[in-house]
């Protein structure tokens, strides 16, 4: 959508409070950071809610945002997955589509449609957290592994390393699940 320079004026536009080069930077990240943290998570109302908050910070803090450090997408993700962990930190749990079950309205059929991606997420769920991170980051929203290192505040060799231990795990999980329903 734009160069790195373009996104970088447009950081610095915010952090002399142009509300017009916010509203530009929001549209195009709100929906990517809102579907990241709700895939980390699993629950959309948190996606929603860490996405916005995200936001608030890059409005905030714009004038700490450094394009020589990263891109802004980098330095957001980062914000968004260190609300999340707070969130987790003060005592919130996961509940995914199960939660859904034996509440008024949902009915069996419904939620059979959803049985491979509620196994994908349960799978997902098992996952340490930041094989979890890693997996989402690189696979779902795009980023190199460099920018997940930097995500995570990790090295380029333990990112590597925490994808394949996440893929190799995945695909254990999805087996044994689908083993179990045979």
């Amino acid at each position: 959508m734009w160069t790195e320079a373009e996104e970088g004026e447009r950081v610095r536009q915010v952090a002399r409070g142009d509300r017009q080069a916010f509203a530009e930077l929001a549209a195009h990240y709100l929906p990517r950071l809102e579907q990241f943290v709700t895939r980390l998570s699993g629950r959309p109302a948190l996606g929603e809610d860490l996405a916005q908050d995200t936001l608030l910070q890059l409005w905030l803090e714009a004038r700490r945002f450094d394009p020589a450090r990263g891109r802004l997408s980098t330095w957001l993700y980062r914000i968004a997955r260190n609300r999340f962990l707070d969130q987790q930190r003060q005592g919130w749990r996961w509940q995914g589509l199960e939660s859904l079950e034996g509440q008024e309205g949902v009915s069996d059929p419904a939620l059979e449609q959803f049985s491979e991606v509620r196994e994908v997420q349960r799978a997902l769920q098992r996952l340490p957290e930041r094989q979890r991170s890693a997996l989402l980051l690189s696979y779902y929203e795009g980023l190199s592994q460099k920018e997940v290192a930097r995500v995570l505040g990790l090295g380029l060799r333990a990112v590597e390393s925490l994808i394949v231990r996440a893929r190799r795990a995945l695909g254990k999980s999805l087996e044994e699940a689908h083993e179990r329903t045979r």
